[in-house]
């Protein structure tokens, strides 16, 4: 469903897996290609490491250049 959606709406999907417990294969599924600008994962105590990494990515690709000025990811 993410990959219709990404498709009919010219989405970029970002996926997040946080822990030890997540599918990466499914986040994988989930993201918009190129997978590695698009999926980000991390145990809980690194979480705080990727924050950086996904606002750079959210913000390459234009998503709200308002948020980005901000420094705010939703």
């Amino acid at each position: 469903m993410a990959k219709k959606i990404r498709k009919d709406y010219g989405i970029n999907v970002f996926a997040v897996g946080a822990g030890r417990y997540f599918d990466g294969k499914e986040l994988d599924k989930m993201a918009s290609p190129p997978l590695k600008e698009h999926v980000f994962t991390a145990d809980f105590k690194h979480v705080q490491y990727i924050i950086s990494d996904m606002q750079k990515a959210i913000c390459k690709k234009g998503q709200s250049v308002y948020l980005c000025y901000l420094g705010i990811i939703i």
